[in-house]
């Protein structure tokens, strides 16, 4: 009786088995069904990152980003932590996280205990601003006035401001701070800190924006010093576990090429980054801008040469010297505590490849050039004046595409123009007409309308993101005036297929 008992509780579990693992499966296929049938099948790749809600991130998680990153087919997930730095560095260590943002300081106070398993492969940014200490007036005019009595101080433990004070603590000698916490009111948050000041709970108050920004709106508080007076002691780093480094180059290369890209657009387009902010922060325009002021993020071309030393071999390499002087730091506000390095060799923390590699190639097609750097000045020409230029030549460009029946670029349009810059830089001293086109079907005015107003489109593209001197562009539409010659052999349908366009013409005075 016990046996048929134990021979209908298998039959039972199995059972149980059999139906739980067709429900997962089916679950997995109803996935897959949707997936088969979306613009998601064409991603190949979902990497993730660790971040917190620091301005200076948000490039990395905008939808700017994934836009580009779309296109590569890769889709980047931030994972937002909120500050809690320990948790997220043992998801990157353990490989929950592809990739993570941090402070230099920070990972050197937990990689010890997560195996170094992850590089810096490039800086994101540095506090300019963006974290200051603040205090009242009548109390603590200068960071001397710390030095003595008992003034006490709000922060919040283990950020980046915590940071700015340990700097200032061993910079500016202000031993007190150094011997034990009895000076500090521990709080949860900058705007905690900032009400403790309000409150005159404590004395000072390390903050960051826009706390920094509300706090000296306060008749009697002043700022002591913020970051926007230092150099290279808050500096936001890119970490990449480094087994998800070893076997995935191209896609590292990839989201720091979309990466760079990304902060140059928004470093031309100050007015799109701020409306894209207000989701990221939740705040208004003028509190915004007080976030940006306080960022001073770091594109490609400062990380080749300030930060990794790869334009020049003998060249200081930065973030080295940060991780030198920030372990410094530390050791000497704790006296009692050790940052030990791998092999005590700083150079075990930082990867440069992928910077070397994407540096590369950008340099071979003139990719370079950070915004708001032309290389030539041109003078406003008139309509007229146009006319008497002399044609150069055209550019080779696929047809650039356009929402149907609008001016709008698509995201592969946007990609065809940033493939054509590539070849526009090795001709700085010319002038560009850019000429839109459209079927020779339909309303004659209409279409003339609509190819004006696409090769307008692609002006202020070219204008916003690559800061090409407005002097430099004219936009003209001919609508289906000129249409293509229809090639020997060609259908009526392919011909009309290619008559939409815009083209790119060199213009020069004549010689």
């Amino acid at each position: 009786m016990a046996q048929h008992k134990h021979i209908a509780l298998s039959i039972l579990l199995v059972g149980a088995v059999t139906i739980a693992g067709y429900a997962t499966y089916n679950k997995w296929q109803q996935v897959s069904n949707q997936k088969s049938v979306s613009d998601s099948a064409q991603i190949r790749q979902t990497l993730t990152v660790g971040v917190d809600g620091w301005v200076g991130y948000f490039p990395l998680c905008s939808s700017e980003l994934q836009k580009r990153l779309y296109l590569e087919g890769i889709r980047l997930d931030c994972v937002n932590d909120y500050g809690d730095y320990a948790s997220r560095y043992q998801a990157l260590s353990s490989g929950k996280l592809d990739l993570a943002v941090g402070t230099v300081d920070s990972w050197l106070l937990h990689g010890q205990s997560n195996q170094w398993a992850a590089s810096m492969i490039a800086v994101i940014d540095e506090s300019k601003g963006g974290d200051a200490l603040v205090g009242w007036a009548d109390q603590v005019a200068s960071l001397d006035d710390l030095k003595q009595g008992d003034s006490r101080i709000a922060l919040t433990p283990n950020s980046p401001s915590h940071q700015l004070l340990k700097s200032l603590a061993v910079h500016f000698d202000i031993e007190r701070l150094r011997q034990d916490d009895s000076w500090a009111r521990y709080t949860d948050g900058s705007q905690q800190a900032l009400a403790a000041l309000q409150q005159h709970q404590v004395a000072a108050a390390v903050l960051w924006e826009p706390d920094v920004s509300k706090a000296l709106q306060i008749d009697g508080i002043k700022r002591l010093i913020g970051t926007e007076s230092t150099e290279g002691v808050i500096v936001d780093i890119l970490l990449a576990n480094r087994d998800f480094a070893s076997k995935n180059p191209d896609a590292l290369r990839t989201v720091l090429n979309a990466y760079f890209r990304t902060l140059r657009y928004y470093r031309s387009q100050p007015d799109t980054l701020n409306k894209d902010l207000q989701d990221w922060t939740g705040l208004k325009t003028a509190q915004n801008a007080e976030l940006v002021r306080g960022v001073g993020w770091a594109g490609l071309q400062a990380n080749a040469e300030r930060w990794f030393g790869i334009t020049d071999a003998l060249a200081d390499i930065g973030l080295v010297q940060t991780i030198q002087d920030t372990r410094a730091t530390l050791q000497a506000f704790a006296s009692q505590d050790k940052v030990n390095l791998p092999d005590n060799d700083p150079f075990r923390l930082i990867y440069s490849n992928p910077l070397k590699q994407l540096y590369s190639v950008l340099q071979n097609t003139g990719d370079l050039a950070e915004p708001g750097n032309p290389t030539t000045r041109f003078t406003e020409l008139s309509a007229a004046a146009w006319q008497q230029l002399e044609t150069v030549g055209t550019l080779k460009i696929q047809p650039v595409s356009f929402l149907n029946g609008s001016h709008s670029l698509t995201p592969e349009g946007e990609s065809l123009l940033d493939d054509a810059i590539q070849t526009l830089r090795h001709y700085p001293s010319f002038r560009l007409l850019i000429a839109g086109h459209t079927t020779n079907q339909g309303d004659a005015d209409a279409n003339k309308a609509l190819s004006l107003a696409r090769a307008q489109a692609v002006a202020d593209y070219l204008s916003s993101h690559y800061q090409l001197d407005s002097k430099r562009l004219m936009a003209t539409g001919f609508g289906g005036e000129q249409p293509l010659q229809r090639q020997p052999g060609e259908s009526l349908r392919a011909w009309r297929y290619r008559l939409p366009r815009v083209e790119l013409i060199l213009k020069r005075d004549p010689i």
